[in-house]
């Protein structure tokens, strides 16, 4: 998810300003959360043996997908609803693989 939101973010600026500018962020850790959010989750990780193994979990997985590398593809993206038929406007449905970055088109009509 996380790479799939960055490849949209990058996405939207490309498409909106023809250029990739440096996003102004806060610093780490960056979190949907105020300061009243974090410290009912600390307390409710320190309260609850759940609570702070499910979060252990969530911080060991974050972790490793920040080492993790983002691969962009060569062009960008699309509204996957723009995926139609030329012709009919019928939903494609996405086939095999066949390339790195291509997948063959299945039209769910006879074109």
């Amino acid at each position: 998810m996380l790479k799939t939101l960055l490849f949209a973010t990058l996405t939207f600026a490309v498409k909106h300003t023809g250029e990739i500018k440096e996003m102004e962020l806060p610093s780490h850790p960056r979190l949907l959360y105020n300061r009243d959010g974090i410290a009912h989750l600390k307390e409710r990780i320190d309260k609850h043996n759940r609570a702070e193994a499910r979060w252990d979990r969530i911080k060991r997985n974050a972790d490793r997908l920040l080492t993790e590398s983002v691969e962009l593809p060569p062009r960008g993206g699309n509204w996957w609803y723009w995926y139609a038929c030329p012709k009919h406007g019928a939903a494609l449905r996405t086939g095999k693989q066949i390339s790195e970055w291509q997948w063959e088109a299945v039209y769910a009509v006879n074109c």
